[in-house]
């Protein structure tokens, strides 16, 4: 290195400390400032003037352990906040919609190490966590359909879903914050509990039956029934997401057929004969329902809504939509056909003045519809809402 070349490298050492002292100064000097304040954590609550609050489990495909559920207000379309449910975890609220739960596995070193599962009950309004119980490490890794988390129609029991491949339902006692037992469903996936009895609940099997298993109040097992058979798996699947009608599940095929089973009782019976949504006319195009969270129902006016795509064929149940169909139960037809935004999860609010809500896979939006304004686009929240779209819920 020449004098010169030493010279100027020293000059540009010199400037270069010059910065950091500047900066450093200057840094420690905001610290110092008596206008700076300490920034402090704090829990946001939903507002009390919430009517219909939106959830959207979203699984995170980025950075699948840190799965979380984003809650959205219906009517204002404002984002109110988030709640973590862990890798591949479930979600679901209770009836009255004033708790919520999510199941969860959560890994030592976030992708390896010691597993832990657990389910956490959160309370819906404050957002705080009430009770966490440690469960054993089955959780079965799936997506959040609200089918595999779901607490008893009355009472402290929440079920969940298992699989090791091995199927089984893991039940806790909510309000003791403790592991009740695990109950064994060899070859069945789903949990949709009875209202009749709180420790009851049936789950759909894959030699096209139901299974019922009864409970007494202390997890025992005290029956467990199987149902005729209800569906041909291998000609017609049936979606795990159904739409809730009291007593009975409204259960959707591959093909576009509706099954309506009554769980309540101690044997899974079908309540009517199955029948297609799809006529001969629209059959032409294989319009066929597909997506995740496929269908919703607005109990009060036997409206069913399902999420629809024109040429499907075998494996496209999970195409999104198209259109989004209206269908009148009560007089076995579509009533209203909607551009489908590309859905894969819908969800209703119950009561008057129902909305629609439908999350896109195409771009993690959402979108709100009014249904008496014959499906009306009312708003929706057109940025990237989610990272990976899964299921919807609203209550």
């Amino acid at each position: 290195m020449t004098h010169v070349d030493f010279k100027r490298a020293a000059r540009r050492l010199m400037f270069a400390l010059l910065g950091s002292v500047s900066l450093s100064g200057i840094f420690c000097a905001a610290l110092a400032s008596p206008e700076s304040t300490d920034e402090t954590l704090s829990l946001a609550s939903i507002p009390a003037d919430v009517k219909h609050t939106v959830y959207m489990p979203d699984l995170a495909y980025n950075h699948f352990v840190d799965g979380l559920v984003r809650i959205v207000d219906g009517d204002s379309l404002r984002y109110l906040g988030t709640l973590s449910m862990g890798f591949m975890g479930f979600f679901n609220t209770s009836r009255d919609g004033n708790t919520l739960y999510t199941a969860g596995t959560y890994y030592e070193r976030l992708n390896r190490g010691k597993r832990t599962d657990t389910i956490a009950i959160y309370d819906a309004h404050s957002l705080q966590l009430l009770r966490e119980v440690v469960i054993p490490t089955k959780h079965a890794q799936d997506l959040p359909y609200p089918a595999f988390l779901v607490p008893a129609w009355t009472g402290p029991l929440v079920f969940e879903q298992n699989a090791t491949p091995a199927s089984s339902v893991t039940v806790i006692d909510s309000l003791a914050g403790r592991f009740v037992g695990e109950v064994e469903t060899a070859g069945c996936s789903g949990i949709f509990p009875s209202s009749k009895l709180p420790s009851r609940f049936s789950t759909l099997c894959g030699d096209g039956t139901a299974l019922t298993v009864s409970l007494d109040a202390g997890g025992k097992e005290l029956s467990r029934l199987r149902s005729a058979k209800l569906f041909d798996p291998d000609a017609d699947a049936l979606f795990t997401a159904v739409a809730d009608d009291g007593d009975r599940e409204i259960f959707l095929s591959f093909n576009g057929v509706l099954h309506f089973v009554d769980v309540s009782g101690e044997r899974a019976v079908e309540t009517e004969k199955p029948w297609s949504i799809v006529n001969a006319t629209l059959a032409r195009e294989n319009w066929r329902p597909g997506g995740n969270q496929v269908l919703a129902l607005h109990r009060e006016s036997h409206q069913l809504f399902v999420t629809m795509h024109r040429h499907g064929k075998e494996g496209s149940h999970k195409v999104p939509a198209d259109e989004i169909w209206q269908i009148d139960l009560s007089q076995h037809r579509v009533v209203k056909r909607i551009f489908g935004t590309q859905a894969l999860s819908v969800a209703v609010t119950q009561g008057a003045h129902p909305l629609l809500f439908a999350v896109s896979a195409d771009d993690g939006s959402m979108s709100r519809y009014d249904v008496e304004a014959g499906l009306a686009h009312t708003g929706e929240i057109a940025k990237p809402l989610l990272e990976s779209a899964a299921t919807l819920m609203v209550h």
